[in-house]
Formats: structure tokens, sequence, C-alpha cells
């Protein structure tokens, strides 16, 4: 027989080990698999597709998986009240006139997006919002992901590339006799404008000034150097007398044809240069007014 200590006693320890029992079985199942409960879990949903819904012990998070779960998607319900995650849209935000690095999103920052914003187009291209990093990316208006510079003779005005700015090397543009250049709308210049001349070498365009050129105010002089079968050359002004013009070829005065009301005058050359100059020779045009 057991003493009233005794039973005193052992109901204690009974006690106990209960209390301890429903510490270590706190663990709550319902659903499919009562057995079975993910270790880190205080309570578990699970449905016969294998969807679940637990509570961590640790931080007491919720987690709700059906197969439709994923990395950004967001819990949305329809018209039943049924729940499944998506893609959460977009949210986009033109902000013209701005440029650089937008603001974070929703922030007291003057000129911040709205809060949600994803994306954000402004004067310095595209960008794309992380809000874990709390960063932005410039993805461009292309989306392609490089990111648009401007130099050497062109600017860039919001996300449009034009001509424009200080050269920075060398540069050639390279014409040929399909693929040719021209400019159109130039303004009326005076003979006392300078003048663009062409090294015969390198091709480089100088700048000479129209005293040099021997340009006056009733005569002007050319002083040029001939390529291989040249014989076409351009006046100073346009031809109103064939008599107020003298060419010389190498020192030697020469005769030539044109028309009046033109700028061009064509030499008139001996068979055994087959028509045209030789390679450097030396050709002065003379034309009064």
């Amino acid at each position: 027989m057991i003493s009233m200590k005794g039973f005193r006693i052992f109901k204690c320890i009974w006690l106990l080990s209960l209390f301890f029992s429903m510490t270590v079985q706190s663990q709550i199942k319902i659903g499919n698999n009562p057995t079975k409960i993910s270790t880190n879990a205080n309570l578990e949903i699970e449905a016969v597709s294998g969807g679940k819904i637990s509570v961590s012990k640790d931080l007491g998070k919720i987690t709700i998986k059906d197969g439709s779960e994923g990395l950004g998607k967001v819990l949305t319900s329809d018209s039943n009240g049924e729940a499944t995650w998506i893609v959460p849209a977009a949210i986009v935000q033109s902000m013209p006139g701005t440029s650089g690095v937008p603001k974070i999103p929703g922030s007291d920052t003057q000129g911040a997006p709205s809060a949600g914003t994803i994306i954000v187009t402004n004067d310095s291209g595209a960008w794309i919002y992380d809000p874990t990093a709390l960063s932005w990316t410039n993805i461009n208006s292309k989306g392609d992901g490089i990111s648009i510079n401007a130099s050497n003779g062109v600017k860039l005005a919001a996300q449009t590339v034009k001509l424009g700015g200080d050269l920075t090397e060398p540069t050639s543009i390279n014409s040929s006799a399909n693929n040719t250049l021209a400019i159109s709308g130039l303004q009326t210049g005076k003979v006392t404008d300078d003048l663009l001349v062409i090294d015969s070498a390198s091709g480089v365009i100088r700048k000479i000034n129209s005293a040099e050129f021997n340009i006056g105010t009733n005569m002007a002089k050319q002083n040029l150097i001939a390529i291989a079968g040249e014989k076409v050359f351009s006046t100073i002004w346009p031809i109103d007398s064939l008599d107020k013009i003298q060419v010389y070829r190498n020192g030697a005065e020469i005769n030539f044809t044109a028309t009046e009301g033109t700028s061009k005058i064509t030499l008139q050359l001996l068979a055994d240069t087959n028509g045209g100059c030789l390679d450097g020779d030396e050709i002065k045009i003379y034309q009064w007014k």
C-alpha cells in the first residue's frame, strides 16, 4: 500500500511528466498526413493535394504553399475568397524633366517616385528598382541593359543622340562615287569670308583666310595642285565672261572652255597628257569681275 506521502510524490512526478509531455508534443497537425509535421512548425494544415499552411516555431512566420508560390509574387483572391499567388503588375512612373538615379519610392525625399513604383523613366533613361537592395539599375529605353554615352562630335539629349559637341579624336567620314556627301541649305557667303580647303595628301579639311587666297573685291587668284587626269576646275565667282579669266599650267598660259553663268572651266590640254593634268601640275586661275 502506498502511503499518503508516497502518493503525493507520485502525483507530483505525474504532473511534471504531463507538463513536459505537453511541451514536447506542442506541434499541431491538421488534415492530410496527421502524424507527419515539419520540425520547425507549431501548426501545419495540409491538403490532400500537398498544399500547406504552416506557422513556424522560431519567428511565427506564416507559410502558404499550393504550387503557385514564387519569388516576388503576391497573394490575392478571387470573388469567392479563394487565394492564389500571382506576379504583380509592374508599376511604371514617367518623370520627365528629372535626371539621374531616382529616389527611393515612397520616401520623404523631394521628387521621390510613388510608393510601389518598380520602373521609372526620366531624362537619363529607364530604371528598374530592386526593393531588397533599395537600389535602381539603368536599363535605358531599349531594355537591352546598355548605357548609352555620346562623344566625339555628338551629344545625348534625353534619350536622343544629336550632332554637336567637341571632337575628341581624329575623325574621318568616307564617301565614294555612289555614297557622296552634300550639305544643303547653306547661307550665301561673301568674298571676304574664310574658305574651306582640303589637304590633298590627308584629306583633312582646313580653313584659309580669304586674304591668303588672294580674293579681292574685283580679282581672285587660285593656286591649285592638280591630280592625274584632272582637267575641270571651279572658279571663285560665277562666270559672266570668258575674257575675265586667265589660266596657267606650270607657269604657261593655257586655253580652256567654259559656259557663262556656271562656275566651272575645262582645260584644253595636249594629247600627250591624255587630255588631263599630270599629278602635281600647278594650276593658277585668275578671275576678274
